[in-house]
């Protein structure tokens, strides 16, 4: 919590962090579900039965990997940084300390934070692609926000999308590291167990 509290905080903050929370924390992940496969395939592989299961097994492994999310939010209520930090005199933990007028960098949701829902689903959905052997497009993945009207980054590989986007929720002080690494793994299991069992290609 030392560590977030210091590097999250509107008062105290890196110029690189910042950017990356503020590119990849809003919507880049429904972004990429909604509309990858208009950018990633030709109209000629849209009408592919291979690209309409693959647009499906997208569909299904982050929605079901949503509600996943979901319920461990209800389940474990957890409270978000600005409420640790602001109360760090009342956990019971002799280390930390309360900082009453700590801010995060990005507004705080208003829903707990136990898993991180970003990571959930954006660690589904890149899973669902590198497993399916999908490459990435022609000189990277565009990583783009509403918060940063036209900044357009590209990164390299599935797996580097999952990591930057889950990181920005550190950055952007609404996660603790922990939630990060549980959500991002919950996302992957979400997605192996449904390339396992469902939509199994027919030829």
């Amino acid at each position: 919590m030392t560590i977030l509290r210091a590097v999250c905080c509107r008062r105290n903050r890196p110029v690189r962090r910042p950017v990356t929370a503020l590119e990849t924390s809003t919507k880049v992940f429904v972004e990429h579900q909604r509309v990858f496969g208009r950018r990633y395939y030709s109209e000629d592989w849209i009408l592919n039965a291979l690209c309409r299961r693959l647009y499906a097994m997208v569909a299904m492994a982050t929605a079901d990997a949503d509600t996943a999310m979901v319920d461990g939010k209800l389940t474990y209520s957890f409270w978000r940084p600005i409420t640790a930090i602001r109360n760090g005199d009342q956990d019971g933990n002799a280390a930390t300390e309360r900082d009453a007028d700590w801010e995060p960098l990005l507004k705080t949701p208003m829903h707990p934070e136990y898993p991180c829902g970003h990571c959930v689903v954006i660690s589904a959905l890149t899973t669902v692609l590198a497993s399916e052997g999908c490459p990435p497009p022609p000189g990277g993945i565009a990583v783009m926000s509403d918060a940063m009207p036209g900044v357009v980054r590209y990164v390299e590989s599935w797996p580097k999308l999952a990591e930057e986007v889950s990181l920005s929720r550190i950055y952007a002080g609404a996660h603790f590291r922990h939630s990060m690494e549980v959500g991002a793994d919950l996302g992957k299991r979400v997605a192996e167990y449904e390339l396992q069992g469902f939509l199994k290609p027919v030829h």
